[in-house]
């Protein structure tokens, strides 16, 4: 089986889920083909294998560390993601930082693609961390978030609270709890 991850920021990118994508990925090599779609970060390659992975990073890639405190750094902007994602071909695809993905990804790969998604909620929807990320989050879950979890085929949660403040109780029939 052919698994994509889609991962706004990977290697050399070292935050919490890209090091769980990492970890992840490098352990299913030895069963499965797997790639990473990503942005390209300053000095990497725009294609490498990497631990039995195929890693492709989209240009051109805006790199931007130093964000407003309403977006946490490092944020990326790749204008062609979406092109990149039509000419990558895989059984299933694996979002992480859902937060980063929009419409245009969903028609992609759900209406053109036809193809088994998955998506692992690597953080809880935020709460107390300030009212621009709060209600800039909720309001991204309830327009765009929901849906990505509505056509998902399986969702993961990093542990029950996530699963319990960010999926509506209508989903968690497709929630596994795996905890990091």
């Amino acid at each position: 089986m052919h698994i994509c991850h889609l991962d706004p920021l990977f290697h050399p990118y070292h935050g919490g889920a890209e090091k769980v994508v990492y970890e992840v990925s490098r352990r299913l090599t030895d069963r499965h083909r797997i790639s990473v779609l990503t942005s390209r970060l300053p000095n990497t390659k725009p294609r490498e294998k990497l631990a039995g992975m195929e890693i492709v990073r989209a240009s051109p890639s805006i790199y931007l560390e130093n964000m407003p405190s309403f977006v946490p750094p490092p944020f990326t902007i790749v204008p062609f993601f979406n092109c990149l994602l039509l000419k990558h071909d895989a059984d299933l695809y694996h979002i992480h930082n859902r937060f980063w993905y929009y419409y245009g990804t969903m028609l992609n790969l759900k209406l053109l693609k036809r193809k088994k998604l998955a998506l692992t909620l690597h953080n809880a929807l935020p709460k107390g961390i300030s009212p621009t990320v709060d209600y800039g989050s909720l309001a991204y879950d309830l327009l765009v978030g929901r849906r990505w979890m509505e056509l998902s085929n399986v969702i993961i949660a990093v542990s029950e609270y996530t699963r319990d403040v960010t999926v509506p109780k209508r989903l968690h029939h497709k929630v596994h709890v795996v905890h990091n």
